[in-house]
């Protein structure tokens, strides 16, 4: 099924590729959080926003309009490098500021919310009914193993590179995943003359 749906296999895999980049963020947060002793405060702060921001993408979600949401994952992709792009800027300077990272994290929750809310509409409209936990079954798997690297990739960053150059790497496969989004189905669909 997913051979045959590449709006499907490419948001699957895009999605999976950002819960790492996430975990790996948070992972370069917590390494920079203790060797500058951050309270917990500012760490909780920087680890809430995620929440945050998914519980307002949410809420957000339904006010959008139906040609945003069809056409969110180039969107979301640019979104997430302006992010990474700021924190990257403000990294040079002293590491990750707390400011800097809470509001990535906000942009990156609230743009990942309205981007699974968005995928599963696709899945309920788009599959057959016995596909559907087939499809959401290897989201689910991609996404949680991505979640299990991350760290690891972040961890393995900072130790090799140093917190700033991490943060960069980071930027450089965002931008990959922004780019690899415009050829998405929907993207192409969206850029093709009426």
């Amino acid at each position: 099924m997913l051979r045959k749906d590449h709006r499907a296999l490419m948001t699957i895999v895009l999605m999976a590729v950002t819960s790492l980049v996430a975990q790996a963020l948070i992972l370069m947060f917590l390494a920079q959080a203790h060797s500058k002793e951050l309270s917990t405060l500012e760490v909780g702060s920087v680890l809430a926003a995620s929440g945050a921001g998914g519980a307002a993408g949410s809420f957000f979600f339904k006010i959008l309009p139906s040609k945003v949401r069809k056409s969110w994952l180039p969107i979301q992709m640019v979104t997430w490098s302006v992010a990474l792009f700021s924190l990257a800027l403000h990294a040079h300077a002293d590491g990750l500021s707390v400011f800097w990272s809470v509001l990535a994290m906000f942009v990156l929750g609230f743009t990942g919310a309205i981007g699974n809310i968005e995928f599963g509409t696709y899945i309920l409209a788009s599959v057959a009914d016995d596909m559907i936990a087939k499809i959401t079954g290897i989201g689910q798997m991609m996404a949680i193993g991505a979640c299990a690297f991350g760290p690891v990739l972040g961890g393995f960053a900072v130790q090799r590179y140093g917190v700033k150059d991490a943060v960069h790497i980071l930027l450089y496969i965002v931008l990959l995943l922004a780019f690899s989004s415009f050829f998405t189905p929907r993207a192409r669909q969206l850029a093709a003359p009426p």
